[in-house]
C-alpha cells in the first residue's frame, strides 16, 4: 500500500509540476515585458535581500517535515500535536526577529549600499515593505504546509500550488489596466496572493488535522531537541542562502539590476527543472522517514536506492538538452536574450543537477537525527 500511495502522490505532484511550471514560465515572460528589465531586476534584488534575512526558515522547514513525519510514522498523536505547536511558535519568533532586523539594519543597507533606480524612493520603500510582509506570511504558512506534506496529502498540496501560480499570473495580467507605477502595484498584489494562500493552508489544516489547532504551548525539552536538530542544519541553510540570495545581493552591488534580472531568469529555469526531481522526491521523502521511524530498514534501503536512480535519470534526460540549446530556448521564451542570461542559466543547471542527487542521502540523515555528523 505504501508503494501505491507513493505512486499516487507522485502522479498528483507531477500534474502540479506541469501546471505550475507552465504558468510560471508564462508569468516570467509577461512580468519581464510589463515591468522592464530594470524594474524586474530591482524587485528581485529587494525581494531576494528580504528573503535572505529568513535563512533560518529552510532549517525549520526541514525540521518540521522530519518531526511531523516521524511522529506520524509512530502514530504518536500527542507528540505530533506538541511538535507542531513548538515549531509554529518558533516560526512566530523568527518572524518577529526578521521584522526587527529588516526595519533597522535592512533599511540602512537597502538605501545606502544597494544599486537601485534614482528618484523612486517611495516605490522602493513600498516594494521592500511588501516583500517583508510576504516573507512573514509565507513563513507562518510553512508549518501548515509541512503538515499537509507529512500526511502525504499531495492532492491538497498540489491544488493549493496550482491556485497560487494562477493568481500570480492574473495579477500580472491586471497590471497594464491601472495607470500607476507597475512595480509599486505588483508588490502590493503579490503580497495579497501570499496572504490568501497562507489563510487557505491554515483553514484546510485546522479542518482536517486535530494537531493543527493552535493554543499556547512550550516544552523546554522538546525545544532543545528541535533546536539541537535545527542548529546543525543551520550551517547548511546559511551556505544555501549565501549561494543564492547572497549572490543576488553581490550582483546588485557590482553590476546593478540588469545582472539581477539575468540571475532571476536562471533561478526560474533551475527551479522549473528542479520540479522534475522534487515532485518525485516530495512523494518519497515522508515514506523514507516513516520507514526509519518504524524500524523497517530493509524497505527504507530499497526505497533509497530506487529514488537515487530515478532522480539521476530524470535530471540527466532533462538538463543535458537544455544545456546544449540554452540560447535558443531563451530566445523562444523571452524574445530578447539579455546580457549574462545564457551563462547564468548553464551554471544554474549544473548546480541543480548536483544538488538534487544529495536529497535522498540528506533525508536518511535527517530521519536518523544525525545532522550534527552531516553538517559538522
Amino acid at each position: 500500500s505504501t508503494n501505491k500511495r507513493i505512486a499516487k502522490n507522485t502522479i498528483f505532484l507531477y500534474f502540479r509540476m506541469f501546471i505550475v511550471m507552465t504558468i510560471s514560465l508564462i508569468t516570467v515572460r509577461v512580468l519581464l515585458r510589463t515591468l522592464g528589465v530594470e524594474d524586474y531586476g530591482t524587485y528581485n534584488a529587494l525581494a531576494g535581500f528580504v528573503f535572505s534575512l529568513g535563512f533560518v526558515s529552510n532549517t525549520l522547514s526541514s525540521a518540521s517535515q522530519r518531526f511531523f513525519s516521524y511522529y506520524i510514522g509512530q502514530s504518536n498523536n500527542e507528540l505530533l500535536h506538541k511538535s507542531f505547536l513548538m515549531i509554529f511558535f518558533t516560526y512566530l519568533f523568527v518572524v518577529l526577529l526578521i521584522i526587527v532586523v529588516a526595519e533597522t539594519l535592512g533599511l540602512w543597507f537597502v538605501f545606502n549600499k544597494m544599486i537601485l533606480p534614482d528618484g523612486r524612493d517611495a516605490t522602493i520603500m513600498c516594494v521592500y515593505q511588501m516583500a517583508l510582509l510576504t516573507t512573514c506570511f509565507s513563513l507562518l504558512a510553512s508549518p501548515f504546509q509541512a503538515l499537509i506534506i507529512s500526511h502525504e496529502d499531495m492532492k491538497t498540496y498540489a491544488s493549493i500550488s496550482i491556485y497560487e501560480v494562477v493568481f500570480k499570473l492574473v495579477i500580472i495580467l491586471l497590471l497594464p489596466i491601472f495607470p500607476v507605477d507597475k512595480l509599486f502595484l505588483y508588490s502590493i498584489l503579490h503580497f495579497t496572493v501570499y496572504v490568501g494562500i497562507a489563510c487557505v493552508y491554515y483553514l484546510i489544516c485546522v479542518r482536517k488535522y486535530k494537531e493543527a489547532h493552535l493554543r499556547w504551548y512550550w516544552d523546554k525539552c522538546m525545544f532543545k531537541e528541535i533546536f539541537s536538530y535545527s542548529s546543525w542544519s543551520l550551517l547548511g541553510s546559511i551556505s544555501g542562502v549565501c549561494s543564492s540570495q547572497g549572490v543576488n545581493i553581490l550582483l546588485n552591488l557590482f553590476y546593478g539590476p540588469v545582472a539581477n534580472a539575468a540571475y532571476a531568469i536562471s533561478v526560474q529555469i533551475s527551479s522549473a527543472v528542479n520540479q522534475f526531481s522534487s515532485s518525485f522526491y516530495t512523494a518519497v521523502r515522508p515514506s523514507l522517514i516513516k520507514s526509519y521511524a518504524n524500524g523497517d530498514y530493509i524497505y527504507m534501503s530499497k526505497l533509497f536506492y530506487m529514488s537515487n536512480k530515478v532522480l539521476f535519470i530524470l535530471m540527466y534526460i532533462l538538463i543535458v538538452p537544455i544545456f546544449l540549446v540554452t540560447e535558443s530556448l531563451l530566445s523562444i521564451w523571452l524574445g530578447n536574450v539579455e546580457q549574462y542570461m545564457v551563462e547564468f542559466v548553464r551554471l544554474a543547471l549544473i548546480y541543480t543537477f548536483i544538488l538534487c542527487l544529495s536529497n535522498p542521502i540528506t533525508t536518511i540523515i535527517q530521519a536518523a537525527n544525525k545532522v550534527k555528523l552531516y553538517h559538522g
